[in-house]
């Protein structure tokens, strides 16, 4: 991994100027979620490899300020954003030999061929389904991003009050280049795919997903917002807000029609709140707000349930997506306080409840461990309550914080889960109104400890806890779900020099085998340690849960570098 940030500024009595950049060059070799029998076999096993995202990002900002009068301020800046990004993930494949005994590889029915780019047959290289099939998936995306924000604030005072208006606009555009592959080959004993360097050719407009794909997406965002504070006394103070968001998200398909459209999506957000000081240390708040967010262009061209898409290496034709539609409510109390007679720092806390209503969700239904499309899935809340609590002296940086979130569906779903042993004859789940979304912990505890040995020298210690969550794949909560862990990580810094410092980082301090995510899946037909040779998937002695194992016991170092 390769990351740099720089920054750099000039500010003035009225003027402020900073212009920083971010770059990253990262490789990752990761794997993906394993069947847990395999992990059984041995935690370092890769379920089909290989498993490769290489990821350049350059990012730079310019922001800036200026003071026009003692109350009016002006406030901008403009950004350019451009990442590149390769994937190549191994697969299982719906590719299979001919039923007809032609020595060809067919598409999934057993009898259409399976053609190469140049209109050819492709050969059987399973030796009459002898040897496992699969697939290398390949994707990359090259973003360029241009944008830019200008506000004014005004602190004038208002009707003998003091008041704190805000407004302004904002635009952003950006072009998105898409291109993916599929090339057949067979797994060995190790799991890994030796490709055969024949690559698929499937047009559209057929019963198999198209492939390869060629798409260009234009993004364009504006918004206009306002948002003024009122302080109706000393110690109460009512903030309104609106904000208008324009959306166009237009895409084009190289390679075919059915991709190609042209999608827009508007609408205001109002938003208003209020806090009162109940005392100089203790502050009450309560808020409502609205807010919209419009399908990305990989949702709308991958919303199909006819032709799910191999997330995230393909794409196919697509039903119009809504835009989601957010309702916040939330409450709570924040302060401060200090024990001098027993401490010496100061202590923060709060505690706040919330609940955010979705309407038109989008959710990425799975249909397999590697496939599936995104819909609307009506409604969904998020709900729970937020706590913490610090204290900061010379010395010891202290604290904890506690989050519960209740995610449930709150509309009735029909979805596919064919690898869910819970399934209907038909491969279908049925979720009802208050079963919880997978994926989600519902009780996640965070403590953590920094103690200043000497002005340069600091160590410290983190303690992180997830409850349990459902898997992918149980949206109807039906299995159970995948325990929840605790972890324990260390760190340290060395401070060389006002430019130079040095750290190191020890994760998982003491070894912990955990998962953090779980999906179901079909771990049949490839050969992977632990599951029976000429199982089927949902057989007897098959367990079709794929987990991610979380990383072992890991120590890196580094030096940190500031001009």
């Amino acid at each position: 991994m390769q990351q740099l940030y720089a920054d750099v500024g000039a500010h003035g009595e009225k003027l402020q100027i900073d212009l920083n950049f971010t770059g990253a060059n990262n490789r990752l070799f990761g794997q993906g979620t394993t069947p847990e029998q395999e992990l059984a076999a041995g935690r370092s096993l890769v379920f089909t490899n290989p498993q490769n995202n290489f990821n350049e990002l350059e990012f730079v900002t310019l922001n800036g300020s200026y003071k026009a009068t003692d109350t009016l301020s002006i406030q901008a800046n403009a950004y350019r954003r451009e990442f590149h990004q390769t994937v190549l993930n191994a697969n299982k494949t719906n590719f299979t030999a001919c039923t007809t005994g032609n020595g060809l590889l067919c598409q999934s029915d057993g009898t259409t061929p399976a053609l190469t780019p140049t209109g050819g047959t492709i050969p059987d290289i399973s030796a009459g389904g002898t040897i496992p099939l699969g697939e290398d998936d390949t994707e990359t995306i090259h973003t360029v991003g241009v944008g830019g924000t200008l506000q004014a604030t005004d602190t004038g005072e208002l009707f003998g009050h003091e008041n704190n208006l805000v407004f302004g606009g904002s635009i952003d555009h950006s072009n998105v280049d898409f291109q993916s592959a599929t090339e057949v080959g067979v797994f060995n004993s190790s799991l890994q795919l030796v490709p055969s360097g024949f690559f698929v050719d499937t047009p559209e407009n057929t019963p198999f997903n198209a492939t390869p794909v060629s798409l260009s997406a234009t993004n364009d965002y504006y918004g206009l917002f306002v948002s003024d504070t009122f302080n109706v006394t000393e110690a109460f103070a009512v903030t309104a807000s609106g904000r208008y968001n324009l959306a166009n998200v237009n895409l084009v398909d190289h390679l075919g029609a059915n991709l190609t459209s042209n999608n827009q999506f508007s609408r205001f957000n109002p938003a208003i709140g209020g806090t009162y000081k109940i005392t100089p240390g203790v502050t009450a708040y309560a808020g409502y707000s609205e807010g919209n967010r419009a399908p990305t262009p990989s949702e709308i061209e991958c919303s199909n349930p006819v032709q799910p898409c191999l997330l995230p290496s393909s794409l196919s034709s697509d039903p119009p997506l809504k835009q989601v539609v957010s309702h916040t409510y939330e409450t709570g109390m924040r302060g401060n306080f200090t024990l001098p007679e027993m401490l010496p720092g100061k202590f923060r806390w709060n505690l706040g409840l919330f609940r955010t209503d979705l309407n038109n969700d989008i959710y990425g239904v799975a249909t397999s461990i590697s496939a599936g499309f995104f819909e609307n899935v009506g409604s969904t809340r998020r709900q729970g309550i937020e706590a913490g609590l610090t204290y900061n002296d010379d010395k010891w940086s202290v604290y904890g914080s506690y989050s519960l979130i209740d995610a449930t569906f709150q509309s009735p779903l029909t979805l596919p889960s064919p690898n869910n042993p819970g399934a209907d004859a038909n491969g279908n789940i049925h979720v009802v109104p208050g079963d919880h979304l997978p994926g989600i912990p519902q009780h996640q505890l965070k403590v953590g400890v920094d103690y200043r040995i000497t002005p340069h020298l600091t160590v410290g210690s983190v303690l992180t806890y997830f409850s349990s969550q459902y898997l992918r794949g149980d949206e109807s909560n039906q299995t159970s779900q995948l325990p929840g862990y605790a972890v324990v990580n260390l760190h340290g810094s060395y401070t060389i020099s006002e430019n130079f410092e040095a750290f190191v980082n020890i994760q998982n301090l003491f070894d912990n085998h955990y998962d953090t995510f779980g999906a179901y899946g079909d771990p049949t037909g490839v050969g992977a340690p632990g599951i029976p040779p000429g199982a089927v998937t949902n057989g007897p002695g098959v367990d079709n849960r794929f987990v991610g194992p979380a990383a072992p016991l890991s120590v890196f170092g580094g030096i940190r570098v500031r001009f």
